[in-house]
């Protein structure tokens, strides 16, 4: 709703990192994500957009800095170097990382031809590594956005991990989607 945004941000981020660190063997990506998604809540000013806080206080956005810039940057970063982790690791490349996750799952997907498991594997590390260099151009952006949401959607829907896709589809169109700061 945007009430005292930043204020429930940096709250939120307290209780977070409490949590964060009181449970370090259980976390993974996501936890690191959401403590990110909240700093950004609370130096960003989300509260300018569609919420009470604009309504009640009608504050200034300061145009001067682009926010959406750090969010990009930072996805390049996260996903080139996830990329490049994944790259040494043979299990990408042969396909036995997707498959162990798969099979984690509790699922029927173990029983795909493992060649469908190679290709996945082979996908996923060119790209998370060349994703910086393809959405930095224009002309293959929208792509890059679309595959990497498809692949959280993936992610998703095979593995039960929502909120980690949920999270990281709303990072990309955060840092990608078409929306204006005009009135």
């Amino acid at each position: 709703m945007g009430f005292f945004t930043r204020y429930a941000a940096g709250i939120a981020l307290v209780f977070q990192l409490i949590i964060f660190r009181s449970f370090t063997p259980f976390n993974y990506g996501y936890d690191f994500f959401l403590t990110m998604s909240l700093f950004y809540c609370l130096v960003f000013p989300v509260g300018y957009f569609f919420s009470i806080d604009k309504k009640l206080f009608n504050p200034v956005l300061n145009l001067g800095f682009n926010y959406r810039r750090v969010i990009q940057i930072h996805l390049a970063m996260a996903y080139c170097f996830s990329g490049i982790a994944k790259g040494l690791d043979s299990g990408w490349w042969n396909g036995n990382s997707v498959w162990k996750a798969l099979a984690s799952a509790d699922n029927n997907y173990h029983t795909f031809p493992s060649e469908i498991f190679i290709i996945i594997g082979i996908g996923t590390i060119l790209l998370e590594f060349f994703y910086p260099f393809l959405v930095i151009q224009k002309l293959t952006r929208r792509y890059t956005v679309f595959a990497i949401i498809l692949m959280h959607m993936g992610i998703a829907i095979t593995m039960d991990l929502y909120a980690f896709s949920a999270m990281m589809i709303a990072w990309n169109i955060a840092a990608y989607g078409r929306f204006s700061t005009k009135k």
